[in-house]
């Protein structure tokens, strides 16, 4: 399972950086440090590859991520949807206190704006897998389709 994503700051809407690693320094206090140390375990533990490089224009970045099998995807998003709940701390403020989640923005910090999420497979596959996710978890979750790149938005519209 591959897909792609760019994220720029909420924050900082007319900064730019150099590089990667300064950009995430800047927003890492907005997300506990327990909750992101648990993330990543789940990460690891699915064998989660991420490639973060700069935005042309240094306002933010691309994320390309990959796991090894569509299967593992489901499993991997189906934990962290159930991780969400039961830390009950959203990424982003209008989804906080006891509402459901929202793929791919709660999944992100909440002082970035992600956008353009690109399957890198057949966008049909992709949504098979999605929605397995969703049926895996014992929590609920919600597709923010406006987040996603337009092919993604038609093959959603196409196959639900």
């Amino acid at each position: 399972m591959e897909f792609q994503f760019d994220v720029r700051s909420k924050t900082y809407t007319d900064r730019t950086w150099d590089d990667t690693v300064q950009f995430c320094i800047d927003h890492d206090h907005w997300i506990p440090h327990n909750y992101q140390k648990h993330i990543l375990e789940i990460a690891s533990e699915y064998g989660v590859y991420r490639k973060l490089s700069m935005l042309e224009d240094g306002k933010g970045m691309r994320l390309y991520c990959t796991l090894p099998s569509n299967d593992m995807f489901s499993e991997w998003l189906a934990k962290r949807i159930d991780y969400y709940h039961e830390v009950n701390d959203s990424e982003t403020d209008e989804e906080r206190v006891g509402s459901i989640p929202y793929f791919p923005n709660s999944f992100q910090k909440r002082c970035w704006e992600l956008t353009e999420f690109t399957p890198l497979i057949p966008e049909d596959l992709f949504w098979i897998h999605l929605h397995k996710a969703f049926i895996i978890a014992k929590n609920e979750c919600r597709v923010n389709i406006h987040a996603f790149n337009l092919n993604a938005r038609m093959a959603y519209a196409i196959h639900s």
